[in-house]
């Protein structure tokens, strides 16, 4: 899935996307395939929609360092950032 990640980067690099988006992109989908590892899922096929909402499900119960809950800005902006990748691996 790692392979598909850089392309997806490649992909927003040719539309001009700005580093700082390339970098948002990059941290919030590479810890989403942090966590799809976690439950030994290592390809797009092994994916289903169980996974996408025990993942929500910990983004809402995930903490920051000084122990206080994802901000919802916080948590959409990750989801927008997977929902894209997750669209670019169905196109």
């Amino acid at each position: 899935m790692r392979q598909h990640l850089a392309d997806y980067i490649e992909r927003g690099r040719g539309l001009n996307l700005s580093a700082h988006t390339l970098r948002a992109i990059r941290y919030n989908v590479t810890a989403f395939l942090d966590w799809l590892a976690g439950h030994r899922i290592s390809s797009p096929d092994q994916l289903r929609r169980a996974h996408l909402a025990a993942w929500l499900t910990h983004l809402q119960e995930r903490r920051t360092t000084r122990g206080l809950p994802l901000k919802p800005k916080s948590i959409n902006k990750k989801i927008e950032n997977v929902r894209g990748f997750l669209n670019h691996l169905a196109a």
